[in-house]
């Protein structure tokens, strides 16, 4: 089976970190090739959205956070991982579909959850205020920790930075990338 991915696909080892990233390191988060994966980040790089830096001989690619259209590609990137995660498992995705029915603020799932949710134990959730999600308690019959707030300003940093980890945006992806660069 061919596996389908987009130029969009070697951006989401930069979504969970603001730091610099040796191209092994990035070809290992994606399971891909690194000449395949060096090919794209070098594509990224000559538009601008990343910046390319050499320590001996290692590469070291890095957002550039005054391209103009970052939260654009970011965006993108982050449509793509939740569109992933999704197709590698059914609950999550109903999950995902009943969240973004009730929301108009935005929703993520963070934590383990985000990271393997078949395993996960709990569903860890910030969302707005309003968000209604009792009846999903017993629906997936997990623990829900909702963390509700009016603005995503109002996140502490501690877990902005455990957020940025292990994340997938549901509901509001532009205005959660603003706030996670």
């Amino acid at each position: 089976m061919v596996k389908k991915v987009t130029k969009w696909f070697y951006l989401q080892p930069f979504l969970f970190t603001r730091d610099p990233l040796h191209l092994l390191d990035i070809s290992r988060k994606l399971n891909e090739n690194h000449a395949t994966a060096r090919k794209y980040l070098n594509e990224f790089a000559k538009e601008g959205l990343l910046r390319i830096t050499q320590k001996g001989r290692l590469t070291l690619y890095e957002l550039n956070p005054d391209f103009p259209l970052i939260i654009d590609y970011l965006s993108i990137a982050e449509k793509e991982h939740l569109i992933q995660k999704s197709k590698q498992n059914k609950i999550l995705k109903e999950l995902i579909s009943d969240l973004q029915a009730k929301a108009s603020k935005p929703v993520i799932i963070f934590g383990s959850s985000a990271k393997d949710f078949s395993n996960a134990e709990d569903i860890d959730l910030i969302c707005s205020e309003a968000l209604k999600i009792d009846g999903l308690k017993n629906k997936y019959e997990k623990e829900f920790h909702v963390i509700r707030v009016k603005s995503l300003s109002e996140i502490q940093e501690a877990l902005k930075k455990e957020t940025k980890k292990k994340h997938i945006i549901v509901y509001g992806v532009e205005e959660v990338v603003k706030w996670l660069i």
